[in-house]
């Protein structure tokens, strides 16, 4: 019996996005009538040896979250950039 990988997909979005400027962030912003976040969330699920996909947001952007589909998980970022993704690793 082969075991298939159980590979997740951790998307980095509690960034603020001053560099991109607008009035959100830039994961937020749309690119063809479509939030940014958006197109590489559903290049993730669509993946085969992708098992789970994760988005860390920033807290200010819980409003934002309907665009995520229903099955990806969503986790608040830490302090910086490296306490979100080790948020998730230890759930």
């Amino acid at each position: 019996m082969k075991l298939e990988p159980k590979i997740t997909a951790i998307i980095l979005a509690a960034g603020r996005g001053k560099r991109a400027g607008g009035e959100i962030p830039k994961q937020w912003q749309q690119l063809n009538r479509r939030p940014v976040i958006t197109w590489s969330i559903d290049r993730f699920i669509n993946h085969p040896n992708i098992s789970q996909v994760v988005v860390v947001y920033h807290p200010d952007d819980i409003h934002q979250l309907n665009v995520i589909p229903k099955n990806v998980l969503c986790v608040i970022g830490g302090e910086d950039r490296g306490n979100g993704p080790y948020r998730h690793c230890t759930l």
